[in-house]
């Protein structure tokens, strides 16, 4: 708020509209994550249970002495896949936070433990996997989110190869700013990103995909890699033969919110 003094002594107050405007759409968009959250969590509450009981029915299908063989082949692949979806419910059910202390994470293995969640979608649109790891890949942070980093933008990948393609992980040490770390490129050759909505891409509800986007996954990941003192860019340049989206997620070996204590 702004006062001016008027000339007959009195003082007028001007409100600033704009600085108004900012604050409720500030307190609006806080209202909408957090019904996300309770969302999510509930949907997941309800996915998850009659999942634990399916998953539970196919493994007394399979072990049942009168199965045949070959049905019983099924039923692995089956319970493999539910397996899957129930660990996917269970993230969402905690809203993708890990509330455990900071631990080691080696990228690599995470990076896999994403892929084997993806398995089917990658399979389903002929969508090959090119990796390249740097072994000794590992920081201190919290495990969870991280996962959930690289989850999101391996979804975000598939989603944008509609047609088949290839997927690129790499995984380097790297610096910025006087910090050692690792850099994760995702990278795909998808139909990429309009140059018109790059300065948007990790603005909460801002989607490209209007049709199956709720526009919180790449929010999610800035927020995760900057709670870890971290750093993600992406570029998607969209030229000739050089399409596609690449993005590239800086983390330190040992941020100092995450030191073990």
């Amino acid at each position: 708020m702004n006062i001016y003094p008027s000339s007959d002594g009195l003082s007028i107050f001007f409100c600033d509209i704009t600085e108004h405007k900012q604050q409720a759409q500030a307190l609006l968009l806080s209202e909408k994550l957090a019904a996300t959250g309770r969302l999510a969590a509930t949907i997941a509450h309800e996915i998850n249970n009659p999942l634990e009981a399916v998953v539970n029915l196919l493994f007394l299908a399979r072990r049942s002495p009168n199965t045949d063989p070959k049905v019983r082949q099924y039923l692995v692949t089956a319970e493999n896949e539910m397996n899957r979806v129930a660990h996917i419910a269970r993230q969402t059910l905690g809203f993708y936070r890990d509330t455990s202390i900071p631990v080691s994470v080696n990228i690599p293995d995470l990076l896999d433990d994403v892929l084997s969640v993806y398995q089917s979608r990658l399979r389903s649109r002929s969508i090959s996997v090119h990796k390249s790891y740097n072994p000794s890949s590992t920081v201190i942070g919290m495990k969870g989110e991280l996962h959930q980093v690289f989850a999101n933008l391996v979804s975000n990948a598939i989603d944008a190869m509609e047609s088949g393609g290839v997927l690129t992980l790499a995984v380097n040490p790297a610096e910025r700013l006087g910090q050692t770390g690792v850099s994760v490129e995702v990278q795909d050759d998808g139909k990429g990103i309009p140059a018109d909505d790059m300065p948007r891409l990790f603005e909460p509800f801002f989607t490209t995909k209007s049709d199956i986007g709720t526009g919180l996954g790449l929010w999610v990941v800035r927020q995760f890699v900057e709670s870890h003192e971290g750093k993600v860019a992406a570029e998607s340049p969209n030229s000739g033969l050089d399409r596609g989206t690449k993005f590239t997620v800086f983390l330190p070996l040992n941020s100092l919110r995450n030191s073990p204590q």
